[in-house]
């Protein structure tokens, strides 16, 4: 029984850390494009 509670903490521990590790990709991802808009912006005022 305490064999399947570890397993289930560490599943939850590994499913946390790796939506962790996708968000943090996701906002490395839209950071450069928001500064390209921001650019564009600029230079259409």
């Amino acid at each position: 029984m305490k064999k399947f509670f570890n397993l289930v903490l560490l599943t939850l521990f590994l499913s946390f850390l790796f939506s962790c590790a996708t968000v943090k990709e996701a906002k490395k991802e839209s950071i450069p494009v928001n500064v390209k808009e921001l650019k564009q912006t600029n230079k259409n005022q």
